[in-house]
């Protein structure tokens, strides 16, 4: 906040981007499980291997080695199945995301999209909350209150990280929340941006693990044969 300030900033624009900076990593995984669970909820609607049990899928799996004919392959299914049941469903979600298609990019964006929006929201519904209360003169950390509250089921943000702004000097809120929504936008535009550049390896949890946990079960193999 003094860093902010010394640059010439005004309270309200302290706030907003204080605010922000603070929104912007919260978002960022909040969008990204929302789109690890949504890939892994389509591609069970999409592939055939994905709608039935597992074995269903023990056979699309052996039907892909049987195409590739690489012995690797089948010696890891013998040896270590469950790792090959994990490793072919890398695969077919990294094919089914990859690609010139921006598949990744839309799927990023519709998770983004909802979640902005009920940002935006709670800010208009603290805004409502607070401007004519005046029985309290921190209508800042009354303001951060009811914001926090609001986002608590949407993304991960702890009122304990805001303590830096709840002190600022706004008389205006309405003016803070329209400053607020306008740093939102920013933020948005900037996550797109870093979309369009996304791969896998950007999921903290990754859709295939999130597919490979509906045909969890038991994968003891017999001593004797190996089955």
């Amino acid at each position: 906040c003094f860093q902010i300030s010394c640059q010439g900033a005004t309270s309200i624009t302290t706030f907003a981007v204080f605010l922000c900076d603070k929104i912007e990593p919260a978002l960022c995984r909040a969008v990204y499980e929302r789109t690890a669970k949504d890939i892994a909820e389509d591609m069970q609607g999409t592939f055939p291997d994905f709608r039935g049990n597992r074995a269903n899928l023990e056979v699309c799996i052996l039907k892909y080695l049987a195409e590739q004919e690489n012995f690797e392959y089948f010696k890891c299914y013998l040896k270590r199945p469950k790792e090959c049941f994990q490793k072919y469903i890398a695969i077919r979600v990294q094919s089914y995301c990859s690609g010139g298609n921006r598949r990744l990019e839309r799927f990023l964006d519709s998770s983004l999209s909802p979640l902005y929006q009920h940002i935006l929201s709670a800010v208009s519904y603290s805004t409502q909350m607070v401007k004519d209360r005046k029985d309290r003169e921190d209508k800042i950390s009354l303001w951060l209150d009811e914001f926090c509250r609001e986002l608590t089921e949407v993304i991960n943000l702890p009122r304990s990280d805001l303590r830096g702004i709840e002190h600022q000097e706004v008389a205006d809120i309405e003016f803070l929340s329209s400053a607020v929504a306008e740093a939102l936008d920013d933020l948005k535009n900037r996550l797109r941006k870093e979309f369009a550049g996304a791969d896998m390896s950007s999921f903290s949890v990754q859709p295939h693990t999130i597919l490979a946990e509906h045909f969890s079960g038991c994968w003891a193999q017999c001593p004797f044969c190996g089955a």
